[in-house]
């Protein structure tokens, strides 16, 4: 499932803030169009004004999302997934898999192993036993939502939610890294 994001087509950044890693393709160059959305929108002016090559669009904490189906070849979530609690993952994950065309490729990162490491003895039991733990920090108390704090998944947890919308998923471990990285490609799925 290689993937080159400089290369590849329609490429959406989901969550793109300040345009920290956007900002590297399109410095970079490449032949992809790049397009970047996020619920901030004093980052996403930020964006349109100093990174000109890409689109931007604020948007909404909920879908839908301005796209039509099977539009992006590519859509990466680096470091979202990591804040969002479980219904709006809920909400997410089948609107990402209907602005990607067929064949297309999600990739997310989530907290690896050493991010698992700073959780507490409850937090830890309740990953190994749910798979899923999402908490609210009393210091962003009232400046973030509810639903936007820090979230950590098991690998299994997150590999078969992927597999309810997408085909084929692959979890990656980066060794000595924070997060970790999940791909999916859209695939048909099997009804029955």
């Amino acid at each position: 499932m290689g993937t080159d994001i400089a290369n590849g087509g329609r490429v959406l950044d989901f969550g793109c803030g300040c345009g920290r890693t956007i900002g590297w393709f399109l410095h970079d160059g490449g032949s992809a169009e790049f397009h970047g959305v996020d619920v901030d929108s004093d980052a996403i002016d930020w964006c349109a004004r100093h990174l000109q090559r890409g689109h931007f669009l604020a948007i909404a904490p909920a879908p839908p999302l301005p796209y039509s189906t099977d539009y992006f070849d590519i859509a990466y979530c680096f470091s979202v997934f990591t804040h969002l609690d479980e219904p709006m993952q809920d909400l997410w994950l089948p609107e990402l898999r209907r602005i990607l065309k067929p064949g297309g490729v999600l990739l997310i990162t989530v907290y690896g192993e050493a991010a698992i490491r700073t959780l507490d003895a409850e937090g830890r039991e309740t990953l190994r036993t749910r798979g899923f733990v999402h908490r609210r920090s009393q210091k962003l108390r009232g400046l973030v939502p509810d639903w936007y704090h820090t979230t950590w998944h098991s690998p299994e947890y997150i590999v078969d939610r992927l597999r309810t919308w997408f085909g084929d998923v692959r979890y990656h471990v980066v060794p000595g890294g924070m997060q970790n990285v999940v791909v999916a490609k859209k695939i048909p799925l099997l009804t029955v």
